[in-house]
């Protein structure tokens, strides 16, 4: 049941690979948004979910990837806002703030998905054992 991870330009050939241009596809929608409506506080919180898509279905690599990209893109769509008197440093460390965060939760994404998949595969293969076992004891 463990989904194989893949590294480098095979994971992009993929399902997670398709996940993550679907989540890139996503995130440009959702900056196209965050630019028309204005900075708003917790915009943020529609960036995530394409982040947890492509953390669920690629590996960690590319999820960190993915949310690297994600954050410039709403760095981008903030920056259309920058209206005078504006700190670039400020904006910076928005920025900063913004791929960190999503950084992490792309990274504790995959991390749950990977002991998620160890799991059902212990899971498995105590299911193996204990119909082993039963089948040896009727016999």
């Amino acid at each position: 049941m463990a989904n194989k991870q893949l590294h480098g330009f095979a994971a992009f050939r993929s399902l997670g690979g398709r996940a993550a241009l679907l989540a890139l596809a996503m995130e440009v929608v959702v900056a196209y948004a965050d630019f028309s409506t204005g900075a708003a506080p917790l915009f943020e919180l529609l960036y995530i979910g394409p982040l947890f898509l492509v953390a669920w279905y690629a590996n960690t690599m590319v999820g960190l990837a993915v949310a690297v990209v994600s954050g410039v893109i709403r760095a981008a769509a903030h920056s259309g806002g920058l209206g005078e008197g504006y700190s670039v440093a400020l904006h910076v460390f928005n920025t900063i703030e913004a791929v960190g965060l999503f950084c992490c939760i792309s990274f504790l994404v995959s991390r749950y998905k990977a002991q998620l998949d160890r799991l059902m595969t212990a899971n498995d293969q105590l299911r193996q054992s204990m119909a082993e076992r039963d089948r040896l004891l009727t016999s």
